[in-house]
């Protein structure tokens, strides 16, 4: 909505893309909670860049550099797939649009679940830096990145060594 004067339906085109921005953001955390691998990707682009500055996830698919789509999501659904429980929170996002490229940004809580005790769970707190491309009329996801400031609980990378541990194991038919 760069124009001075923007019409009725400028407007209301800027409120509906700005929803479909947010649904798909919505969507792809959403995804990832439930394990729906195959939805979670839906909502990427191909090649994909995904960030989390200080993680210590010790995976070149997070690094920031762009990977290809199945590399990131093999990733994301070992490590991730290992956990009991994860709850992506992105609350309070602020939407700009240019054409057919947006941001997307909010506040980040996620807590992550390997089992009962306290050591087992953490919560990660911090910003999400979402950049979107529209393709084919459809938001996706090109660039997201995971600005951790601050971990409760249990260890981080500890608990993410031991998802992926348990997620690979998953993924081959082992043993939970």
């Amino acid at each position: 909505m760069a124009e001075l004067h923007p019409t009725i339906e400028d407007k209301v085109d800027y409120l509906y893309q700005r929803a479909m921005i947010t649904d798909v953001v919505s969507r792809f955390f959403f995804s990832l909670d439930r394990k729906s691998w195959d939805e979670a990707a839906s909502c990427l682009t191909d090649p994909i860049s995904f960030g989390v500055p200080g993680g210590n996830l010790d995976d070149p698919a997070v690094s920031g550099a762009p990977v290809a789509r199945a590399d990131l999501m093999a990733g994301v659904e070992a490590r991730n797939g290992g956990f009991h429980q994860t709850i992506h929170m992105h609350p309070n996002p602020v939407v700009s649009i240019d054409g057919d490229c947006a941001r997307y940004e909010s506040y980040q809580a996620a807590p992550h679940s390997l089992g009962p005790t306290a050591e087992d769970t953490f919560c990660t707190w911090g910003f999400y830096d979402v950049a979107l491309r529209r393709i084919g009329g459809e938001w996706k996801i090109e660039r997201m990145t995971v600005d951790v400031r601050l971990s409760t609980g249990g260890d981080m990378a500890e608990n993410f060594r031991r998802a992926l541990e348990r997620g690979t194991r998953l993924m081959t038919g082992g043993a939970k």
